[in-house]
């Protein structure tokens, strides 16, 4: 049995998806395991499919992760930001610039004693965060992205085309990056100096 929301495979005594957390209705929690098995044969290729024309490179690394939980991911722990943007996950990127903007104008003002302290360990903790995490955002990214593409799809050719351009790698979301860590610097700079 397939989540409406995002699509995922769900057990099927599941009262909700253990990715996106919808609730499953008692339609679908009533479905027969022949269903549910018929159901994960016909579309699990196309899914994997769908999920290899969105990551495009590293397919086999990103695969193996997901296997398990919580996996390590350097390039998310060194380079969160760089990463972030190379992956189009820009949606993370500011949100983590915003979080890091709010909390260094919480240290500033309240506690400038303290911000260098304090603004490192944040930072180290951010960046442990995404080298834990950043596997397992990557994949919500990912079937969020897909899901949206396919509910608004008139067909296949479209959908694939979609996918294609949504997900994959950007050297301009690494320069956005650049532009967002450069921006972040003045506005601190400029506002609390």
């Amino acid at each position: 049995m397939k989540c409406v929301k995002c699509r995922n495979l769900i057990p099927q005594d599941a009262k909700f998806c253990p990715i996106c957390g919808e609730l499953v209705s008692n339609d679908e929690t009533a479905a027969s395991s022949e269903s549910v098995i018929q159901d994960q044969k016909d579309t699990t290729e196309t899914d994997r499919q769908d999920a290899f024309l969105f990551i495009r490179k590293k397919q086999d690394y990103y695969f193996t992760k997901w296997k398990k939980v919580n996996t390590w991911n350097w390039a998310a722990f060194f380079l969160a930001p760089f990463w972030l943007g190379y992956r189009k996950m820009y949606q993370y990127l500011f949100l983590l610039f915003g979080a890091y903007f709010a909390i260094d104008a919480i240290l500033i003002t309240l506690l400038p004693s303290l911000y260098e302290s304090l603004g490192n360990s944040i930072s180290l903790g951010a960046a442990a965060f995404f080298g834990i995490q950043g596997n397992d955002l990557y994949k919500k990214h990912m079937l969020k992205k897909i899901a949206k593409i396919e509910s608004g799809s008139k067909d296949d050719n479209e959908r694939l085309r979609r996918i294609e351009i949504a997900g994959g790698t950007s050297g301009w979301g690494v320069l956005c990056s650049f532009a967002v860590i450069i921006t972040y610097a003045i506005l601190i700079v400029s506002i609390f100096e």
